[in-house]
């Protein structure tokens, strides 16, 4: 069995979670399953497009369950408040998780670290192999360092 990347298990993820939003809300599952299947023809290598998929894939994975907020506030079945109970526990434990990992911090700092690397070559296509390196060094010591910084700061 092959291993997934840290992006691909992102995207697994979230499909999962799109598969459960959408259990109770009929023509959901198809939609959803022919709209991840469109994309997964991307190639792995074009990591920024689906990074763009994957950041729009979330934004309306929250949209799809205030739906279920809204959905419980004007009906306030027990499924209803089952429902916003599931997804506002999940909600608390991502947000619990991404505040003591520093994950997103970490991610940014390494899309800025790497976007900053590809400026320099694009701005300097014929720079020598010591520039490449020592720019490369550079930007990979700002990275660790604000990482570093990371691990100091408080949690909350």
């Amino acid at each position: 069995m092959a291993r997934h990347s840290k992006l691909q298990k992102q995207v697994l993820a979230l499909y999962r979670q799109f598969l459960r939003a959408g259990q109770d809300k009929p023509g959901f599952i198809p939609r959803i399953r022919d709209e991840f299947r469109v994309n997964a023809c991307i190639k792995k290598t074009d990591v920024m497009h689906i990074e763009y998929l994957y950041r729009r894939g979330q934004r309306q994975l929250e949209q799809l369950r205030d739906v279920a907020l809204l959905r419980w506030l004007s009906s306030q079945t027990d499924d209803d408040r089952m429902i916003l109970a599931a997804v506002t526990g999940v909600q608390v434990g991502r947000e619990l998780l991404n505040r003591f990992t520093g994950q997103e911090k970490v991610d940014a700092y390494k899309r800025e670290c790497i976007l900053s690397i590809s400026e320099f070559l694009r701005k300097n296509p014929r720079a020598s192999q010591a520039d490449i390196n020592t720019e490369v060094e550079k930007r990979v010591l700002v990275f660790a360092a604000q990482v570093k910084a990371l691990e100091t700061a408080p949690i909350l």
